[in-house]
């Protein structure tokens, strides 16, 4: 199923309907889509051995409700330089500041910036904690050494686990109570984006209007 989507998002890219680019962090390039819309923008965060193309439907979707998305793909992942199964504690540990880095980036263009991360995506952006909301799906208190255990982030943020994906569903227990957030457990054993159906899709757009 990973690999339609991803051939879907080839499909789109090249059908010119987004931008693409490059930015640096830490030595490394970040690939990046761009799906031009309006003043609110969301960044969109993929999870471990993931890509931004795993995102192409919710950036469709959200695109066509006036959102500007943009997707980048991780250090490690996609057309971003390096690779995640090589990298030590230090690289992983960097993820952090390719995740604000494309904040800023997006905050240049859009009034508003809401972040969407899914596992080790979501707590490279807990851990950021930039942006006037926070979305994270299936984080866990310690994925490659980004430990969020104590992470200190005062943002409206949502939570979404699957209630059988047991090592992500406690985490996230233990961080909505930690950190005040919205949770929502779902009847499934799904992870990360693969979370994202219609009906979650649209739950997630919902609570960030």
């Amino acid at each position: 199923m990973r690999c339609w989507y991803f051939l879907v998002g080839l499909v789109i890219l090249s059908l010119g309907c987004v931008e693409t680019g490059q930015f640096k962090s830490d030595g490394y390039n970040i690939s990046y889509f761009i799906y031009p819309g309006a003043d609110r923008g969301v960044l969109l965060v993929h999870m471990m051995a993931g890509s931004k193309s795993d995102y192409v439907r919710f950036a469709t979707l959200l695109n066509s409700k006036d959102y500007t998305v943009m997707a980048i793909d991780l250090r490690g992942h996609g057309s971003s330089t390096g690779t995640w199964f090589n990298m030590n504690k230090q690289e992983f540990l960097g993820m952090k500041q390719d995740v604000c880095k494309a904040i800023d980036l997006l905050q240049n263009r859009t009034e508003t910036v809401y972040v969407v991360g899914a596992s080790i995506g979501a707590n490279a952006a807990l851990m950021c904690c930039k942006g006037e909301k926070i979305v994270l799906l299936s984080p866990g208190l310690n994925y490659h050494g980004l430990d969020v255990t104590n992470t200190d982030c005062n943002k409206d943020i949502l939570i979404v686990v699957g209630k059988d994906d047991t090592y992500a569903c406690n985490s996230s227990v233990y961080l909505a109570n930690r950190l005040n957030a919205t949770l929502w457990v779902k009847d499934t054993p799904l992870h990360g984006t693969d979370l994202l159906d219609r009906s979650t899709m649209e739950e997630i757009i919902e609570w960030l209007s």
